[in-house]
C-alpha cells in the first residue's frame, strides 16, 4: 500500500488548463507551413484530448451511479447514452461528440500514411482507411477537432450533477 501522500498524487485530474498543451500551442501559432513532426503531434492532441472527453464522461457516470468508475469495457460514450436521460444541453454535447467522433475514429483505428509534401494536394495531411475508403484528413482539421474536444471535456464537467445523486439512490 502507497504512503497517503503517493495515494493523493496518483488522484491529480489529468483535465489540462486551455493553454497548457505546448503543441497546440505550436500548432496555431507558427507560421511556417507544420512539418512531420507537427503533424504527428496534431494526431496525438486529438487521441490525448479524446481521452480527456473519456474521463470527463467516467467521472459523470460514477457520480451517476454512485461508485467509481474502472477501466471501461465498453465505450464510456455509449454507457452515458445508456445510464442518463439527455436533457437537451446532454444531447447537444452528445451530438458533438458524435460528430468529432469521426476524426477520432479515423485517426485511432485507421491511420496509414501522412504527407507534409508541398506538392500534394491535400498535404499537410493524414490519411486514413475507412469503410468508404481513404479518407484525407487535414492539418487544420484536426488542430479545429482538438480544441472542439477539449472545450467539450470542459462542457461535460461543468454540466449539472445534483440531480444525477439523488436519481441514483432510488
Amino acid at each position: 500500500m502507497l504512503p497517503r501522500r503517493e495515494q493523493n498524487q496518483r488522484r491529480t485530474i489529468r483535465l489540462p488548463s486551455i493553454h497548457s498543451i505546448a503543441t497546440l500551442d505550436l500548432m496555431t501559432h507558427s507560421t511556417a507551413d507544420p512539418d512531420m513532426q507537427m503533424l504527428m503531434a496534431a494526431v496525438g492532441e486529438v487521441l490525448l484530448t479524446w481521452g480527456y472527453v473519456e474521463s470527463a464522461i467516467l467521472d459523470r457516470l460514477a457520480a451517476l451511479e454512485g461508485i467509481p468508475t474502472k477501466a471501461p469495457k465498453t465505450s464510456p460514450v455509449s454507457r452515458w447514452k445508456n445510464a442518463e436521460s439527455p436533457t437537451p444541453e446532454i444531447a447537444e454535447v452528445l451530438a458533438e461528440i458524435e460528430r468529432l467522433a469521426e476524426v477520432r475514429n479515423c485517426l485511432a483505428h485507421g491511420l496509414e500514411a501522412a504527407s507534409v509534401d508541398p506538392d500534394d494536394e491535400h498535404a499537410p495531411a493524414v490519411i486514413c482507411r475507412t469503410q468508404a475508403g481513404k479518407r484525407h484528413i487535414s492539418f487544420s482539421t484536426m488542430v479545429d477537432t482538438q480544441r472542439r474536444l477539449h472545450r467539450l471535456s470542459h462542457a461535460i464537467r461543468a454540466l449539472p450533477t445534483a440531480d444525477l445523486l439523488i436519481e441514483a439512490h432510488f
